[in-house]
Order: C-alpha cells, then structure tokens, then sequence
C-alpha cells in the first residue's frame, strides 16, 4: 500500500486508471467485435444479440454488486490496518456471487422464452435468440467470478493484473469469434461458445495471478463468513450497483420492447449503437476502477486534501476525454454504423441514434466521477440517486412518455435527455460534497471509522 501513500496524485490516478481503462476498453471491444461478425449471419441474428446482450448483463450484475462492494469495504480496510477483516470479505463476496449468479442464469434458462420475450424477441428472432442465449448464460456464470476477483484484486492497487485479464478473455474472444461462426459453420451459436471459452480463460489466469502476487487478500473457501455485517457492509455498496444494473437491463428491455413495433430493423439498429456507446463508457467505467482504491484507501487513512485531489483529477482527466469521442462519433456516424449493416432502414436510424446519444455521452465523466467517489466513500445514497438516474429512475418514464408522443423518434430522445436531467442532478451533489471537505473533516473521520468497523 505504500504506492498509495507515495505517488504524486495526478500519477497515481493515471498508473491507477490507465490500465483499468485499457482492460475495460478491450472488453467493450469485444462485445462490438462480436456484434460486427454476427451481423454477416443478418439482421435478425444482429436483433437476437440485442435481445440477449441485456440479460447477460443482469447475470453480471451480481458481480458488480458483490465485486464493487468489497472493492470499496476492502480498500478501507486495508487503509485501515485491518488486513483480516478485509480477507474475510473478500472470500465471502466471491463465492456468495458465483452461487447467486448460478441460481439467477438456471431460473433464466429454465423461463428462457417469456424472459427473452420480455426482453425484445418476436417470433422471427426467437430461435437465434435460443440458440445464442442460452449459451451465453453459461458464459455470465463465469464471468462473475471473473468481475468479481477483478474489482478485488484492482482494490489493492494491482491494475495490470486486472488489466489483463480482461485482455486476454477479449483477445481471445476476438480470435475464436471469426473461426467459430464462419470456418466451423457454428453460425450465431459459434459466436456464444467463442465467447464462453474467452471467458474461462480469463477466469483462470486471475484465479492463478492472485495465488502468485503479493498480495493481502487471498481467495479461499476457507475465509468464508455467513457473517450479516460483512453483507451489510458490501451490500450497502452493491445493492445500488446491482440495482443500476438492473435498470439498465431493464431500459434496453423497455428500448426493445417498444421498438419490436417497429420491426428488427429498429431492434437490430439500436442494438448496434447501445454497443457502441458501451465501448465510449467501457472508458469512463475502466478509468474510474482506479479512482475507487485510491478514494477508499485516503478516506481509510484520513487523508481528505488528497481525496479532494484525487477526484479533481479524474474529472478533468474524463471530461476530457468524453467530449473528444462524443466529437469524434458525430463526425464519424455513418462510417461507424455502415461497418455493421448494409440494410438502409438499419443504417438511418443508427446514425440518428449515435449521434444524438454522443452529444450527451460527454457528460458522462463528470457523473461517473462522483458516482465513484460517493460509493468509494461508503456514501451509497448520493452515489445511488445519481447513478440509478441516468439508466433508469429517469430514463424508463422517459422511454414510455416520449414514444407516446413522438414515436420511434422517442426512444431515441429519451436518453440523452434522462443525460441531461442526470447532469443537474451530480451538479447538485458534487458541489455538496467538495463543501463537505473543509469544513467537516472531523465529522468525516468519524464517519470513517464507523465505516471501517462496520
């Protein structure tokens, strides 16, 4: 832990992020390298993806829960000197997530065409949406360990580690996807079992990495503990992410649902650009994974000029950046949506969609910056209020009230409005929590400690 006490901050930020960010961006890589192959299998191949991407997300959402949740515990704990407590954690958010996660993709399975409906297949997409799904589920059980020891093993500042086990899962996602579906003739199943295999590697390496490092934490059965203050303290933290999760699932269910109305074409189109915009977030969300340490661990250790800093800086890092890409989408729309679709109809609407949903992606950073630090902190309820905003509380009305109004032209507005909505939203909670800072550093060790002690 000496390299959190050390580093200037702006380095330790960036030796922090960068290799979050570059994992993160690698694995959003893959989802839009996946959707690129499926859509040489057609358009309905391309909608079945879009129908099961959001469920496979719900199935990670428990390892977002469980693995943001002891990230923050863990990292307070050792800024705390609490190194038993925090191995305890650690062991009993990993194995409490694979079984949760297992249990949620057999009642998936077992449900599969009433959840598959629910979430935008018709008749015409169904059986890819089979074939392709319920394979994946395999893959979402998996992954959640992978998520999981992930967000551990970046709480202790071992970002490259991380870094490449997303890597090497989408690398080898990439390589297998192309082989699969086209020279073994497996069509949209071969794409499924591509990714399956990319991710049990990833799942492997790590498992293997985290046995060999120097670190505190150590995965083991053994360090288990059905103990209620433990997931109370990670739950605190995961519920709200889960619950994000959740939500956001559920708004591309909502997206597809309406859009069915509309035919594959509309479901295959937003697909393509809910992809794309994923792989601009998959930035901001690998980045912020390094502001998450850092803040536990200065919050832990008292050190509130350098939290203070640390969140200056990874705002205007990412403030930055999303500006650019969101420039850079727009300019490029018909480029970026004509590499998935030669359909006019597909591409059309794709191209309005990204553009409008870019120009609100750059404010992203600036959200997610706080949403980070207000979680980091054990702060759940501002993290949550502005984080469930954006991908639900605001954007599910808005999906239902301006498709009434303006049609399929409506569910394209209601994100970048929920945006724009969310933006007041952190505006008015990061400026209450910068005020906090100076004024309420004995309030906020002790807030500290109680956090650490459960």
């Amino acid at each position: 832990m000496h390299m959190f006490e050390q580093k200037n901050m702006t380095t330790l930020i960036l030796k922090m992020g960068i290799p979050s960010m570059l994992g993160m961006l690698v694995v959003a890589l893959y989802h839009v390298v996946d959707t690129y192959f499926i859509s040489g299998l057609g358009t309905d191949a391309v909608a079945a993806a879009a129908v099961v991407f959001p469920i496979s997300m719900l199935v990670s959402g428990i390892a977002f829960a469980f693995g943001t949740g002891a990230a923050s515990a863990v990292s307070r704990l050792i800024g705390g000197r609490e190194a038993v407590r925090a191995k305890e954690v650690a062991s009993t958010s990993m194995y409490s997530a694979l079984v949760l996660s297992a249990i949620l993709a057999l009642l998936i399975a077992w449900f599969h065409q009433p959840v598959f409906r629910l979430f935008g297949a018709d008749a015409h997409v169904m059986e890819q949406a089979e074939a392709y799904g319920l394979i994946i589920l395999i893959g979402a059980v998996i992954n959640t360990g992978t998520v999981t020891a992930n967000n551990l093993i970046r709480s202790e500042g071992f970002a490259k580690i991380s870094m490449l086990t997303m890597s090497i899962g989408a690398v080898l996602n990439c390589i297998l996807d192309p082989l699969f579906i086209h020279t073994f003739a497996w069509g949209i199943e071969g794409a499924a079992i591509a990714t399956v295999v990319a991710q049990t590697a990833a799942l492997c390496f790590i498992l293997i990495a985290y046995r060999k490092i120097d670190s505190v934490v150590k995965l083991s059965i053994r360090q288990v503990r059905l103990d209620w203050s433990i997931y109370r303290e990670v739950l605190k933290i995961g519920i709200p992410v889960l619950i994000y999760q959740g939500l956001n699932s559920l708004a591309i269910a909502v997206i597809n649902n309406q859009a069915v109305t509309y035919g594959a074409e509309a479901i295959a189109a937003l697909g393509i650009v809910t992809r794309l915009i994923t792989l601009m977030s998959y930035v901001v969300f690998g980045f912020v994974k390094g502001l998450q340490p850092v803040a536990g661990y200065t919050c832990g250790a008292h050190q509130y000029d350098r939290l203070h800093t640390a969140i200056q800086t990874t705002r205007g890092i990412l403030s930055v950046y999303c500006v650019v890409a969101a420039a850079l989408a727009v300019c490029l729309a018909p480029r970026i949506i004509g590499l998935f679709t030669t359909d006019p109809r597909v591409a059309a609407l794709g191209i309005r969609a990204l553009i409008l949903w870019s120009t609100t992606f750059s404010f992203l950073g600036f959200q997610m910056t706080y949403v980070t630090a207000f979680l980091a902190l054990g702060k759940a309820a501002e993290g949550s209020i502005i984080g469930l905003s954006r991908q639900g509380v605001l954007l599910i009305p808005l999906l239902f009230l301006l498709k009434g109004l303006l049609g399929l032209d409506g569910l394209i507005y209601a994100q970048p409005a929920a945006d724009l909505l969310t933006l007041l939203l952190t505006i008015h909670y990061a400026g209450r929590l910068t005020k906090s800072f100076p004024a309420a550093e004995g309030d906020a060790t002790n807030r500290s400690r109680s956090l650490l002690h459960g």
